[in-house]
């Protein structure tokens, strides 16, 4: 699919050049592409040019030339420059003999050639300076960080970095690490929303915040791993705030606090949709025992035990979820042990809510086993045709939500505003942090207001007796 044409982009040239961020007089090489409507790296040749300062016949002059890689090009500008000639020429300058000044004993000035000289200002070192080039490259870092720490990610989540590394940080790849500096990420992060807006999957982005994630997770592990004296963390508080997309980098929260009113408009929206009593029961399982959609998506009904007599001891056990792997070559699949399970616990039991209840029992049918919400070919429902479902019925319902995940959050505060217990928050949601459980444990915007309608009436009650 081509962007619509914008003239404010094509600037008459076939060819242009866009500096590298965080490097001094290094350029990426665009050239004009018809088919989308922009400038983009050629598809062969040459993508870098470098310049440097050159000594020739006594006279300083700008040196130009095209490299493949951005590391042919820091080559080149970093050795045979001017710099080097120079500090060559200070060397030669320093090993010769220092000529002796005599000074008069009634004199008490000092001679211009031996005043104590001026301290200059603290100078930064240029990006090309050696110390830099010694650096390891963020290439290296990534794939020793992916080595060491990928095997405790769930596959989801090292698919979802994976193409955020392919996507976002390919320009970065060649940069030595002690280049990346709070300047370099400020670049880096006008590079990703200048291509905002510009294709369809690209309209709805509101932040950079998991790219963020993950390049802090990479600048963590090379300051704990490495111990590099010159290298200074260059993640600022700023960089969070300058992730978001939008007017002044502002964007509005979403709302999660679904509550159980907007629920049952939300289910009903549901039930006049495609699919409509499957995708109607998984939200209503997924928002009573605030599971992921991952986790209620592979419920089979081996997991769930419903007992007839006495509801009340029905019982949902999460014991496998689905890997949503969202790139167009890969499938996705079912995985023993919820999303965060460990070896010593990869089942979480719960009780069985009555809503949910209800709910499972209209689909239920004697001898049923498998997947309980599946399509008609047998096989699980994917993240997309959920998440469309989702969208459209709050839409609908003139509700303003939108995703999977607002069902966790809603039927997570539902549970602590009726306990105000965040041990009980967290036994439902499965969270061994407290702190993960405090993003969902929130309280309902009216519960300050009944706090204060309860002393009003307690001090009613004091003054009357």
């Amino acid at each position: 699919m081509t962007t619509k044409f914008n003239p404010k982009v094509y600037q008459d040239k076939k060819r242009i050049w866009k500096k590298v961020p965080g490097a001094v007089l290094m350029f990426k090489i665009l050239e004009w592409d018809g088919r989308f409507n922009d400038y983009r790296e050629p598809p062969r040749g040459n993508k870098y040019l470098a310049k440097r300062h050159e000594l020739a016949d006594g006279k300083k002059k700008l040196a130009t030339k095209t490299f493949e890689t951005l590391e042919q090009a820091r080559s080149w500008q970093q050795h045979g420059s001017l710099a080097e000639e120079v500090n060559a020429a200070s060397e030669q300058e320093e090993a010769q003999p220092t000529p002796e000044i005599s000074v008069p004993a009634s004199s008490n000035r000092m001679p211009p050639a031996i005043r104590e000289p001026r301290k200059e200002a603290r100078q930064v070192p240029a990006l090309t300076d050696s110390s830099v080039s010694e650096s390891p490259l963020f290439r290296d870092v990534v794939s020793e960080w992916k080595r060491r720490n990928f095997s405790r990610l769930a596959k989801g989540t090292q698919s979802n970095y994976e193409r955020y590394l392919r996507i976002h940080f390919q320009s970065m790849m060649d940069v030595p690490m002690r280049s990346i500096t709070p300047r370099f990420i400020d670049s880096w992060l006008d590079e990703r929303k200048e291509g905002v807006g510009k294709s369809s999957q690209s309209r709805k982005r509101e932040n950079f915040d998991h790219e963020l994630n993950v390049l802090r997770a990479v600048l963590r592990y090379y300051t704990d791993y490495y111990e590099d004296p010159e290298f200074r963390f260059p993640l600022k508080a700023r960089h969070a705030e300058a992730s978001r997309v939008g007017r002044s980098g502002q964007t509005g929260s979403k709302s999660k606090d679904l509550t159980v009113e907007e629920l049952d408009l939300f289910i009903g929206e549901l039930l006049n949709g495609p699919n409509p009593q499957t995708m109607a029961t998984l939200a209503v399982v997924q928002y009573f025992q605030a599971l992921r959609i991952s986790e209620a998506a592979a419920l089979h009904w081996e997991d769930v035990i419903l007992d007839w007599k006495a509801p009340e001891f029905s019982r949902v056990l999460i014991s496998r979820h689905v890997v949503y792997l969202r790139g167009r070559l890969e499938h996705s699949y079912i995985e023993q042990g919820f999303k965060n399970s460990s070896k010593e616990e990869p089942v979480k039991e719960q009780p069985m809510f009555p809503r949910t209840f209800t709910a499972l029992k209209s689909l239920f049918f004697v001898g049923a086993r498998g997947l309980i919400f599946r399509r008609d070919d047998g096989s699980f429902l994917t993240y997309r045709e959920i998440q469309h479902a989702y969208d459209h019925a709050f839409a609908r319902a003139g509700l303003p939500y939108s995703g999977t995940h607002v069902l966790r959050h809603g039927g997570t505060r539902n549970v602590y505003n009726e306990t105000g217990d965040l041990a009980v928050a967290q036994q439902l949601l499965g969270n061994s942090d407290l702190k993960a459980t405090l993003v969902y444990a929130k309280r309902h915007k009216s519960a300050l207001t009944k706090v204060a309608a309860g002393h009003w009436e307690r001090s009613k009650t004091a003054t009357v007796g």
